[in-house]
Formats: structure tokens, sequence, C-alpha cells
């Protein structure tokens, strides 16, 4: 699932970019990933969709590819 994710992938280093970023940004993702879990084992749909859209968001996605995916 998405929290074992961003937990394994904050462990490893950047495969460009630097650290301070890449550790920003998937501890972001982690936590988002949380929030998205938590709302679903509450069943509370209105949380769900807000998590989701704030885990896709451009920070996360694109914004870590952007700066730390190899060309």
């Amino acid at each position: 699932d998405h929290v074992e994710i961003g937990e394994a992938i904050g462990k490893n280093d950047p495969p460009m970019g630097g650290k301070d970023s890449w550790a920003k940004l998937t501890k972001k993702f982690k936590e988002e990933a949380e929030a998205v879990d938590t709302a679903a084992k509450a069943k509370k749909a209105d949380d769900v969709d807000k998590a989701v859209k704030a885990l896709l968001a451009g920070t996360n996605c694109q914004g870590c590819h952007k700066e730390h995916k190899p060309k």
C-alpha cells in the first residue's frame, strides 16, 4: 500500500536531486498516504476524497518526479 511505499522509498537515496528535498517530499507522501488510510478506515468518504486529492497533487507525484526522476 501507499503507506508502506512511502516508508520504503524515503529510506533510499534520490536517483537525482538533493537529499533534503527527497526527505521532505517522501515524508509528505507518507503522511498524506496515512491520511488516506485513516479516512478510509473511518469510512469518511469526504475525507478520503480530500486526502486522495492531496496525495496526488503536484507537490507529490509531479513535484517529486520533476525533481528526482532521471530523464
